[in-house]
């Protein structure tokens, strides 16, 4: 569910009818470390081969829709092919590369670099208890580094600041909030339902800009509370979506990637404005609308079974 809901704060930012729409990657993130540690956890310490396989995995799923979409936009010559350093970084969506046609790539160069964090933890010879220690010294070391964000000793633009910086405490903000589902059962529950409300309330109903200095932390320990208070209460069967919303998470990954240029197509054809958007939101509804419908088409019928071959 959440994912939907994160791919469409994400739409909505883009349209310009939700200022903190941005918040939506924050969600993402931490999503990510959550499922990322709670499905791979056992895997932590296997060693090479282990570590090999859920890096293809994890490759193929980023990877796979991406080219699709990148080569399509290269036929419609939005995009320039060139042999060359700049292009190479688009198609392997490395550090520094610049593709304002999708808008959002930024943010796959930070969830593969967690993917190979991840994977050296898979691939040496540590055990649970330590790469949880391990990564709360990080979680640590990274909020210092986002805090200083506001400050004259801001370390934004740095290698440093990719490396541990803000959108990769995020990432260790999931981990953290999966080990403490996993221990669930120490905890009261009812400890878990005001965590959820308590996450919903700093996520949904609290404003700050993207370069606020506490939008970031904010909306990364909201989207944690948010994360394990659902999962914790879904787990007593107290609370259960209806199936289109499992659809829709997993057709999350296409929406954000594909609403922008579907966006641009619009606006270049006049079809609707932002200025349009900001006059009505029902103006906004139906084009997010028909971008869901066209990401659940394309996961269903395209993506879904590509990854199933690719997964063999």
């Amino acid at each position: 569910m959440l994912r939907f809901v994160a791919s469409t704060f994400v739409i909505l930012y883009h349209t310009g009818v939700m200022w903190d729409g941005h918040k939506g990657v924050n969600v993402f993130f931490v999503i990510s470390g959550f499922v990322i540690y709670l499905s791979s956890t056992d895997k932590i310490g296997k060693g090479a081969a282990a570590a090999r396989h859920f890096l293809y995995r994890r490759n193929v799923r980023i990877y796979t829709f991406y080219w699709i979409l990148l080569f399509i936009l290269l036929i419609l010559g939005q995009v320039s092919f060139a042999l060359d350093y700049s292009f190479l970084k688009k198609v392997l969506l490395a550090p520094g590369h610049v593709l304002p046609q999708l808008g959002i790539t930024w943010s796959l160069t930070y969830e593969l670099y967690f993917y190979y964090l991840f994977a050296i933890a898979i691939l040496l010879p540590i055990r649970q208890i330590y790469f949880i220690r391990l990564t709360v010294v990080l979680w640590l070391f990274s909020a210092v580094i986002m805090f200083l964000l506001g400050t004259a000793y801001s370390m934004k633009g740095t290698t440093l600041n990719f490396l541990l910086g803000q959108n990769i405490w995020q990432f260790l903000t999931g981990i953290l909030a999966a080990y403490v589902y996993m221990n669930r059962s120490r905890i009261h529950p009812h400890i878990f339902k005001f965590a959820l409300v308590l996450g919903c309330f700093m996520v949904f109903f609290l404003y700050f800009p993207n370069r606020h200095p506490l939008s970031h932390p904010v909306y990364g320990i909201g989207a944690a509370l948010l994360v394990v208070g659902i999962a914790a209460v879904e787990s007593t069967h107290q609370l259960k979506f209806p199936k289109i919303i499992s659809s829709l998470g997993d057709a999350s990954y296409i929406a954000y990637l594909i609403h922008v240029p579907i966006l641009a197509l619009l606006y270049h054809y006049n079809i609707v404005s932002k200025t349009l958007f900001s006059e009505s939101i029902l103006y906004v509804i139906p084009v997010v609308i028909g971008i869901w419908t066209c990401s659940l088409i394309l996961y269903k019928w395209i993506e879904k079974p590509l990854l199933k071959y690719l997964y063999k």
